[in-house]
């Protein structure tokens, strides 16, 4: 069974699930529901993946970003992030790398805002949800230690 019932933060309804015998279950607002599922990366500065998000100079090669998922949960809130990228010269073993990350999220209105445990060197910002579209700022990550990570806008798709 599902009921329906008076929202609370941007007006939204929230939505209730199960009202039978069991253990509580939290209410989660109707906009924050929508919201989750899963994303994948489409646009990097505009370009499609790969995309180049390590420059070259400083860096002493370029890197791209292949691939990115990040999977947004309603209840409790919390995200899961991975992706893959690679240098276009050998740095140690191989020129492949994966970036992971978790954390929290919150939306107000059509605003998403992550925030990671301790410290995070991925520094997602403040972003725009619009349907099924999703777009904030990051620091690119990369495997050039000293050197500085590129930040750019991200378009993401569920």
């Amino acid at each position: 069974m599902v009921a329906v019932a008076a929202g609370s933060g941007d007006g939204g309804n929230s939505i209730e699930a199960g009202t039978g015998p069991g253990p509580p279950v939290a209410i989660v607002d109707s906009a924050v529901a929508a919201a989750a599922g899963v994303y994948t990366l489409q646009q990097i500065n505009g370009s499609s993946l790969p995309a180049l998000t390590v420059a070259s100079p400083p860096n002493p090669c370029p890197g791209f970003t292949d691939s990115a998922t990040l999977t947004l949960t309603a209840s409790p809130q919390v995200f899961e992030f991975s992706e893959r990228s690679h240098l276009e010269c050998r740095a140690g073993p191989n020129n492949q790398f994966n970036a992971t990350g978790a954390g929290n999220w919150s939306l107000q209105g059509g605003t998403i805002t992550f925030s990671f445990p301790g410290s995070s060197q991925l520094n997602f910002g403040p972003g725009t949800l619009s349907g099924s579209s999703l777009t904030f700022d990051f620091d690119a990550p990369h495997a050039n230690t000293g050197n500085p990570a590129l930040r750019v806008n991200s378009v993401w798709r569920k």
